[in-house]
């Protein structure tokens, strides 16, 4: 998943970096398909493969049916990864950015469009300047939820970074999602993991452990 805001920061940044497509959706989505079986990515006589065949024919039926405005379709191993070069230095134009919140969150499938929309809602009414770049991975529901200050809403924005948060974590509760889906709780969010999970999980989780750490010795100052 990759918003229109990534992609607008990105090329700010990175100018020299293809556009992947002539027509900028609000969401944009990169996919890959593969196949354990060698002979699916095979290319007949027309040099058409069953994998490409796939690809053609759902793209095809997602155009007419006006639920894709635009598509393309990597030819060559130099295409794929230009195209996942559009994912993987997005987090690079981030750190080049006046100002970042991160987050790394993760809700329900069914939950990802309603929660996107009452964000961007929410962040707008705080700072309608910020760039809302959540991006990830649908198939598991992982957000890298990013907010990204221009010139124009940096001066203020570490004091805004509360109250964003604050709203991020509401709606992940609301959707019954998770504060933490791939980095970890650590240190900065040990006061927000207190705060959804009950007393009685922070105990048993504080109980295991002392009990493989009765010293402390290993990681102190994390998680709990």
């Amino acid at each position: 998943l990759i918003p229109a805001d990534i992609l607008h920061v990105l090329f700010h940044h990175f100018p020299n970096i293809p556009q992947p497509l002539a027509t900028r959706g609000k969401m944009n989505v990169l996919m890959e398909i593969a196949s354990t079986n060698p002979a699916s990515g095979i290319a007949d006589d027309t040099g058409q493969s069953p994998l490409r065949t796939i690809i053609e024919e759902t793209l095809g039926a997602a155009l007419e049916d006006g639920l894709v405005l635009d598509a393309t379709i990597a030819a060559s191993e130099a295409q794929r990864q230009a195209l996942w070069d559009v994912r993987e230095t997005a987090p690079e134009s981030h750190k080049m950015s006046a100002g970042v919140a991160r987050s790394d969150i993760s809700l329900p499938q069914s939950a990802l469009a309603p929660f996107y929309d009452e964000m961007v809602a929410g962040i707008r009414a705080i700072d309608p300047n910020l760039w809302i770049c959540g991006y990830g991975h649908i198939g598991d529901g992982n957000l890298h939820f990013n907010l990204i200050a221009d010139e124009k809403s940096n001066a203020d924005f570490d004091s805004k970074k509360v109250d964003l948060y604050e709203l991020l974590y509401e709606k992940v509760a609301k959707y019954n999602g998770s504060i933490s889906a791939e980095h970890g709780i650590g240190q900065t969010k040990r006061a927000q993991l207190a705060k959804v999970k009950s007393p009685e999980i922070m105990d048993v989780m504080r109980a295991i452990k002392a009990s493989i750490d009765p010293k402390n010795l290993m990681n102190p100052g994390k998680v709990v």
